[in-house]
């Protein structure tokens, strides 16, 4: 409605934008979620295997981001230092006498 619209501030009228835009993207990824349902059963039947978040990036537009080498370094160097932080507390269990049991 006009009136409300112009005794809006200007805060209020850009929150009000980003409410629905927020709400489309919103609406589209559950339009997406329901395509990805239905070929997923077309690809089921065909014996392939179906990818739902790669489906619903392609069907909104999106391409999946590449991680640079940079980050891929950093990463790994953090899975080593836990892999090595594990080690040691493992090693310090064997020295102890405790072992770690298995539930299965």
């Amino acid at each position: 409605m006009p009136e409300v619209f112009y005794d809006m501030e200007l805060e209020d009228f850009f929150l009000m934008q980003k409410g629905y835009f927020n709400r489309r993207k919103a609406d589209e990824i559950r339009f997406a979620k329901v395509a990805f349902y239905v070929n997923a059963i077309g690809e089921n039947l065909a014996g392939k295997t179906a990818h739902g978040e790669k489906f619903i990036m392609q069907w909104l537009g999106e391409q999946p981001r590449m991680k640079t080498q940079e980050q891929l370094v950093k990463e790994s160097e953090a899975v080593m230092a836990r892999l090595a932080l594990m080690q040691k507390i493992d090693d310090e269990r064997k020295k102890n006498g405790r072992t770690a049991k298995n539930s299965n």
